[in-house]
């Protein structure tokens, strides 16, 4: 993102490629370069947001975020959260089991801050802002 750049365009646009499909999908936006002087702006909005998602039954028209596809998924993306934390980055928004569920593998969207590029989470579907 950059100065010249509609900010709340982008948060949606981001949201939308982040967290569309629940980050399983090819496309899907896990990294985001925004233009240093923005950072903090950007970000502050961007959580603020994402805390705003809707998270679940997919045939409610009200849904934002899904369920990932099974328990080896969700298992996956939590261990990668685990890992992240472990490194020392910061888990800005979600990092855990949307508590609402009783059935289905319901991960609130995650934000992950401070992460390098040496970490073994870098390449993985997470929103990671650094």
């Amino acid at each position: 993102m950059f100065a010249d750049s509609n900010l709340d365009e982008v948060i949606e646009t981001t949201l939308k490629s982040s967290f569309m499909n629940q980050g399983e999908v090819c496309l899907c936006g896990s990294r985001i370069y925004v233009q240093q002087g923005l950072y903090d702006e950007f970000l502050e909005k961007m959580v603020t947001r994402t805390k705003k998602l809707k998270v679940g039954d997919p045939f409610d028209t009200e849904t934002e975020v899904g369920a990932v596809i099974g328990k080896e998924h969700f298992n996956k993306v939590m261990s990668y959260i685990d890992l992240a934390k472990e490194e020392g980055a910061r888990i800005l928004t979600g990092g855990k089991r949307a508590g609402q569920f009783e059935k289905g593998f319901f991960i609130e969207p995650t934000i992950i801050a401070g992460v390098t590029r040496e970490s073994v989470v870098y390449g993985k579907k997470f929103l990671v802002l650094w």
